[in-house]
């Protein structure tokens, strides 16, 4: 067991929790009371996910053979592909607040009684193949999103797939999909990180950290939400940003909302949300002294005039604790005139490279430039 639950899929999907549903008196009874004790935000998405598991449990019985611990696996990973994915995509898959009326609980029982029908077929008239079939399905579903966690001492460097740059704080857990979709880009954060975030106007970046909902189009900015902490706090190095909380009752319209609506923060201030009692503070500037410590870049400076490119490189190792690998003969003697500053990682090597007319691939350790060099 963990305390990376974030969507109802993750509760369903944990046979710990199952086992507690059904048995509520069980062995694991006391950590989850405990969990609920320490999350109690989560209770309303615990709760749609035991009267899932109760559905679920009903329609297995209906079998009129009982499932041995494969089966069961196999059936959960078709209900996982063909029955939560959807809830999935319909909603904010961190801390849901929905209602579900009974005639929508009715559908989801029967789309789940089909599916465990269909995967109970198959499994039984086709194995292996057809069991492979479905932990390939199964497989697929799961990576569709990313869990990065930070154990080491020094932050660590995550690329999100829209060009966002993060640094992960150590004891910080970030997930993102492995494909941003829709008209949002969603992560979830326990703990503390730096985002540097893409600018993309028509696609509004979100993280979801605790009870608190941050929004922006593209600017940097830091959250520290760790999960024993009473407070958690946003700060903004550049550009605005949006604060609202999951328990809002304007959220879905505050997310939707082409603006950026909630208590609005810019350059240098810092907003502070107690946890318990749920308050929002309103926000305050920062002097620079503070600013240093909370900022993990430390307001360094990524203004090039005729500037070497081995200083550069030097400058963006040091800030993002990444080594970069090239030829200090060739690429080392260019130079760079530029205005880098609030650009993510991404679109900082990106205008370098073209700058200079090379390409480069990065890891989360390690960059890696190539090119023809400037000559002398």
């Amino acid at each position: 067991m963990n305390d990376n639950y974030y969507t109802l899929e993750d509760f369903v999907a944990d046979d710990h929790f199952r086992q507690w549903v059904k048995q509520p008196h069980g062995p694991s009874s006391r950590y989850w009371h405990t969990y609920l004790a320490n999350h109690p935000e989560q209770a309303d998405l615990i709760q749609q996910a035991a009267d899932l598991v109760r559905k679920l449990s009903e329609a297995t019985a209906a079998l009129s053979e009982s499932p041995n611990a494969v089966d069961e696996a196999t059936i959960w990973s078709n209900i996982r592909e063909q029955v939560l994915a959807q809830e999935d995509r319909r909603q904010s898959p961190f801390l849901t607040r929905h209602r579900s009326t009974g005639r929508r609980w009715l559908m989801v029982a029967a789309s789940v009684l089909t599916v465990i029908g269909v995967g109970w077929w198959l499994q039984r008239s086709y194995s292996p193949q057809a069991t492979n079939k479905t932990g390939q399905l199964a497989n697929t579903h799961l990576q569709r999103h990313v869990d990065q966690t930070n154990i080491a001492e020094k932050p660590r460097l995550i690329s999100l797939p829209d060009g966002s740059s993060v640094l992960l704080q150590k004891g910080s857990h970030l997930r993102y999909p492995k494909q941003f979709s829709g008209g949002k880009r969603m992560v979830y954060l326990t703990g503390e990180a730096f985002f540097e975030v893409a600018k993309d106007a028509k696609h509004p970046f979100f993280v979801y950290a605790n009870e608190l909902v941050t929004k922006v189009l593209g600017t940097s900015f830091t959250v520290k939400a760790y999960a024993s902490d009473k407070n958690v706090v946003v700060t903004v190095r550049s550009g605005r940003v949006a604060v609202f909380t999951q328990s809002d009752k304007n959220r879905n319209q505050k997310i939707s909302s082409p603006t950026l609506d909630g208590v609005v923060l810019t350059r240098n201030q810092q907003l502070v949300f107690a946890r318990q009692p749920v308050r929002l503070s309103a926000p305050k500037g920062i002097t620079p002294a503070v600013a240093r410590d909370v900022f993990v870049l430390n307001q360094a400076s990524f203004l090039f005039d005729a500037t070497p490119v081995s200083e550069v490189f030097a400058l963006l190792e040091k800030t993002y604790g990444i080594s970069i690998v090239y030829d200090k003969e060739t690429l080392g003697k260019c130079r760079l005139t530029a205005d880098l500053t609030d650009e993510p990682l991404a679109d900082k090597m990106l205008i370098i490279c073209k700058s200079i007319e090379a390409t480069y691939t990065i890891t989360d350790t390690q960059l890696a430039v190539s090119g023809p060099g400037c000559g002398s």
